[in-house]
């Protein structure tokens, strides 16, 4: 899909809302809700904001097409969108390949917001400094769990966050790519304003060498659970 955001936004209010897994069918079949599969969805629930609004992967909708982008150089993917009413109940019967179609059920019509849907964190604390962490960190690696990392198998993947810098003002300035976030920081954690989480730290000493260790707080955990 090329030129994304040469598209004009075509509302539907039909389609705004919140939209849960239902089941997945064989492009070629009718849909009958009560004989319907209930195989695995490529997305569990989709949130249709105002305005075709983004959020996480999702990177937009308009009037019969939601956009979807899964980050990097990946391709901003097209999935056409149908809605039937059966029974009172409202359906979204989503084009995910030209091999199935994924069928959603409407849970809600409400108009949520982007705070709304998302899962954030207190972070309202005090600035406490902690001298250890100033300067910059450099990205080599990501680990499931801290007691993962070795020093001597770093991966091989490109790390999409480069570098943070914590500054002795409470400031914090984080690159990701070709982006530069601003962002705070307090003893223990590093503060996104924007998503509104609070990423613990914890840094250690493996062969003489301090290894920052940071979790990752971005759309997975905030709009993905």
């Amino acid at each position: 899909m090329h030129n994304f955001d040469e598209i004009s936004f075509v509302n539907d209010e039909e389609a705004i809302g919140k939209w849960a897994h239902f089941s997945t069918l064989h492009a070629q079949d009718s849909f009958d809700p009560d004989q319907a599969a209930s195989g695995e969805g490529e997305f569990q629930e989709i949130y249709f904001l105002p305005n075709g609004q983004k959020y996480w992967i999702f990177e937009g909708w308009t009037k019969g097409s939601l956009f979807t982008h899964f980050g990097g150089d990946e391709p901003i993917i097209q999935h056409k969108y149908e809605i039937k009413t059966i029974n009172n109940s409202k359906f979204m019967l989503l084009t995910s390949d030209a091999s199935k179609v994924q069928v959603l059920m409407q849970t809600s019509d409400k108009k949520f917001s982007l705070y709304e849907i998302g899962r954030h964190d207190p972070i309202d604390s005090p600035f406490i400094m902690d001298e250890a962490i100033l300067g910059t960190w450099t990205s080599i690696d990501w680990v499931e769990n801290i007691e993962d990392f070795d020093p001597e198998t770093l991966c091989n993947d490109t790390l999409w966050l480069k570098s943070v810098c914590f500054q002795p003002d409470g400031s914090a300035v984080r690159v990701y790519g070709n982006e530069t976030w601003h962002d705070n920081w307090t003893q223990g954690f590093l503060i996104d304003k924007v998503k509104v989480t609070a990423s613990a730290y914890i840094i250690k000493t493996i062969g003489h060498i301090e290894y920052l260790f940071l979790e990752w707080k971005m759309g997975k955990y905030v709009y993905g659970g």
